[in-house]
């Protein structure tokens, strides 16, 4: 657990995730992060399973052995108890008293030695108080069995020996058992569940850990970028919609910080060159000055190109304005040297000048035949506003001086007739005198 708690408390592996340069640096650390914290905790839970079974054997074989002793001194003292009766039933003569006492103190003795062993070796409280409390009533049984032996070898009377000792057996032969008891195999299993219960929590609890660790570091890079992604699309999406005053707010030096940085470098030289330029050129200075990004520049070269042919269209119309103002009405624009709607406007301007000198040229003409005395000339055509009211003016004038000289003719033979008769009667008078 120790181990676990060192990782949680490692705030220095945060903060280098947190300032790693790039994206790939920030996941390969989350992973490899991951990965190490992964192969540590199963390092610790191997060593402790492995731990837990060799305490399992542990456990498990100094049970399974402290039983077994108690089993075989359960066993001897039977053989004990069984022993005395021999004494009583076959010690009427003194050698075979003696051997089956002899045998009676052998029992006595192996019991002593394991009931000992198991007091030595207990590791439960309750367990070698057992044994230790066998082991002074055996011996006081002992004491007794030994006092009867001696009134049977002075009286040779089975009966009152037995008498001595009946029942005596019976308190150490109950200890004898609950100590067996104690020790069996279904109270090691009990204890052995208890303690897999508590080495499965263990394991559950640091793999539950194991797993908040992964989550926390993956949430952690996973909401970083997500912030930082969600920045740039708002940003990206304000130049989208043209508007260059939005910067995104991103002080990382991982690659979504770079292009943080790139995408306000472009909004500022947008405003600042392109959009500048552009509202001079709209407000009519054609004097701009653009400087190209990179050898990969698109945008510049487009727009200094539309300075460029806005300049030579406006020299275009300086040419045909002072051809104009001189009295030269037949120079006309190069359409061919524009292209699409800047041809257009050029067209345009030639069609100006075409509908300008139509009327003029008309008007011209009719006043040429005027003075060669063709007097019923006319400006033919239709032609609309000033043209037709020019129209109008000539076609009157002709009109009128036609109208004048008739009445010039007209008034000049009524001159001649009158003279005609003047001189007819001055003939009279010369006659009569």
């Amino acid at each position: 657990m120790s181990f676990f708690r060192s990782l949680l408390r490692a705030r220095s592996l945060r903060t280098h995730l947190l300032r790693a340069r790039s994206l790939r640096t920030q996941l390969l650390l989350a992973v490899g992060g991951a990965i190490f914290v992964g192969l540590a905790a199963s390092t610790v839970l191997m060593v402790r399973l492995s731990a837990y079974l060799d305490g399992y054997e542990d456990i498990f074989g100094h049970e399974v052995w402290m039983e077994q002793r108690a089993r075989r001194a359960q066993v001897s003292f039977k053989i004990q108890v069984q022993e005395w009766k021999n004494v009583l039933l076959r010690g009427t003569d003194p050698a075979d008293l003696d051997a089956y006492w002899t045998r009676f103190v052998e029992r006595q003795e192996e019991v002593q030695a394991i009931v000992a062993r198991l007091e030595e070796k207990a590791r439960r409280p309750e367990v070698a108080a057992l044994a230790r409390d066998f082991a002074e009533q055996h011996r006081t049984l002992f004491t007794a069995y030994e006092a009867a032996r001696i009134d049977f070898g002075d009286h040779r009377t089975a009966s009152v020996a037995d008498r001595e000792v009946r029942g005596i057996d019976r308190g150490p032969t109950q200890l004898l058992d609950e100590l067996v008891d104690q020790l069996a195999v279904a109270d090691v299993s009990a204890q052995q569940s208890a303690q897999a219960a508590r080495e499965k929590g263990v394991l559950a609890l640091a793999m539950l850990l194991l797993y908040g660790v992964i989550f926390f570091f993956g949430w952690m890079i996973s909401a970083r970028i997500l912030r930082t992604a969600t920045e740039l699309r708002e940003t990206i999406r304000s130049v989208a919609r043209g508007s260059l005053r939005r910067r995104a707010t991103v002080d990382t030096q991982d690659e979504l910080g770079v292009a943080a940085r790139e995408l306000n470098e472009l909004a500022d030289r947008l405003r600042d060159e392109f959009v500048a330029s552009l509202d001079r050129v709209a407000a009519g200075d054609l004097a701009v000055s653009l400087q190209g990004w990179s050898d990969e520049d698109e945008i510049t070269p487009a727009l200094r190109r539309m300075v460029e042919t806005l300049g030579e269209l406006r020299g275009e119309m300086s040419l045909l304005t002072a051809s104009a103002r001189a009295g030269s009405l037949d120079m006309r624009g190069e359409v061919e040297a524009f292209p699409g709607e800047f041809a257009s406007i050029v067209n345009e301007v030639n069609a100006v000048l075409d509908a300008m000198l139509s009327p003029v040229d008309a008007s011209t003409e009719v006043i040429a035949e005027m003075s060669r005395g063709n007097l019923v000339a006319r400006v033919e055509g239709t032609f609309e506003g000033d043209h037709a009211r020019l129209q109008d003016s000539v076609n009157e004038t002709a009109d009128e001086l036609a109208r004048t000289i008739s009445r010039i003719g007209t008034e000049s033979g009524r001159v001649a007739g009158s003279a005609a008769d003047l001189e007819h009667a001055a003939g009279d008078v010369r006659l009569h005198s």
